[in-house]
């Protein structure tokens, strides 16, 4: 009997076997992440067809259909109360002032200006003119601090408004606010108590929008808004202060 070589593992034979199962077991171990592969790649392939197969079947309905009727005059006037082409600040604030009487509140004073820094400039001077004493609750809702996203189109206003009310009266007011047909969105708001429980001064700040597109045309117009004669206190406008002069004939 003839006696098996010392160096058999180097044959031919044995290396091409070795070679066989080595590949088998590669290709064992990564067929399960190739199977996964290949169904992502047919549930997207078919999501493809059917896309396809959709856009085909719709493409003459899509090119011939009618873009649909113009907005009606009321539709437009609708969006207008929303989003007035324009910043409207007199008809708001005869609606900020019929808020103030129905929840029973002093409407005192009301600041417009074009940003948020702008209006914190405001409020800091008459923090610095009144000086009120007072015990200071400061209750912003979340995310008040967050600037208003910038949407084409868009003007925002920004408006701080002071009111005399107690803790009732001011919700009242707010709920108000929430029924007002123009778009309003409450900032922050602070609320400085006086020696009466739960009544003092309150500091609301509001943004609001308008609507600046040249391309809009054919809005109906408004007019002038209704001001009512038997109404309450007037909201009070404090002019700017002059710059001291200089005494020329101390000179």
């Amino acid at each position: 009997m003839k006696g098996r070589s010392p160096l058999w593992w180097k044959s031919g034979r044995f290396l091409a076997w070795t070679w066989v199962l080595g590949s088998l077991l590669i290709a064992g171990s990564a067929l399960p992440f190739l199977y996964e592969q290949w169904r992502e790649i047919e549930g997207l392939s078919a999501k493809f067809q059917a896309m396809t197969s959709y856009v085909d079947a719709h493409r003459e309905k899509l090119e011939s259909s009618d873009p649909g009727d113009p907005p009606t005059p009321d539709a437009l006037s609708m969006l207008a109360d929303k989003v007035p082409p324009d910043r409207d600040v007199p008809r708001l604030l005869i609606q900020l002032r019929d808020a103030a009487e129905g929840a029973g509140v002093k409407l005192n004073a009301v600041h417009v200006a074009d940003s948020r820094e702008e209006l914190d400039r405001q409020a800091a001077q008459k923090e610095e003119d009144e000086k009120e004493s007072g015990v200071k609750e400061k209750r912003p809702p979340e995310g008040a601090t967050s600037k208003p996203p910038k949407i084409e189109h868009v003007e925002p206003v920004w408006l701080d408004i002071y009111l005399t009310a107690d803790i009732p009266g001011l919700k009242e007011w707010f709920r108000q606010l929430h029924g007002m047909t123009r778009i309003v969105s409450v900032q922050e708001w602070e609320h400085r108590l006086k020696s009466r429980p739960g009544y003092g001064n309150a500091r609301i700040r509001i943004l609001v929008y308008a609507y600046r597109d040249p391309e809009l045309k054919e809005l109906p117009s408004k007019g002038p808004p209704e001001i009512s004669r038997e109404s309450g206190d007037p909201i009070r406008v404090r002019p700017k202060k002059e710059e001291k002069k200089e005494d020329r004939s101390s000179r």
